[in-house]
C-alpha cells in the first residue's frame, strides 16, 4: 500500500484529508445494478452454496432442508451434490444450468420433489 505525501491538487498533505477519505469512500462503493441485470448475472459457486445451504424446501405439506456437499462445472453444466434432511431422506446430484440461481435450483428440486420418479434432471439418488 503506497503513502500518499500529498492531498488532491498537489496541497500538502492534511490540508485535503477529508477529499482524500471522501474518495477513497466512493472508490470503494459497489456499483449498483438493476434487478434484471442481477437475474443475468450468474451466482459464483460460493454464493450459489450460501443461498442454497440450509434451506427449507415445502411440498405437499412435506420439508426438507436442503445441505449442500459441494458444486462444479463440467461440460455446460453446474453439478450439486445434495442431501435432503426430512420425513424421507435423499441424497441427490442436481444438473442445472450454469446461469440457475438459487431461487430457480429450489424450483428445480421442489418439482422433483413433487414427483421423484422423474429423474430428468437428477442424476443419482441414494
Amino acid at each position: 500500500m503506497r503513502s500518499f505525501d500529498q492531498g488532491i491538487g498537489g496541497k500538502a498533505a492534511g490540508a485535503s484529508t477529508r477529499g482524500l477519505l471522501r474518495l477513497a469512500w466512493i472508490s470503494n462503493v459497489a456499483p449498483v445494478i438493476s434487478r434484471a441485470e442481477a437475474a443475468l448475472t450468474p451466482l459464483t459457486q460460493e454464493h450459489l452454496f450460501d443461498a442454497l445451504d440450509g434451506q427449507i424446501v415445502r411440498v405437499f405439506h412435506r420439508t426438507w432442508q436442503v445441505h449442500v456437499y459441494s458444486i462444479w462445472e463440467e461440460n455446460g453444466f453446474r453439478w450439486l451434490q445434495l442431501s435432503l434432511d426430512g420425513e424421507t431422506p435423499y441424497t441427490a446430484t442436481l444438473q442445472t444450468s450454469p446461469l440457475a440461481g438459487a431461487d430457480q435450483t429450489l424450483r428445480r428440486l421442489s418439482a422433483w420433489l413433487a414427483k421423484p420418479s422423474k429423474t430428468h434432471h437428477i442424476l443419482s439418488v441414494a
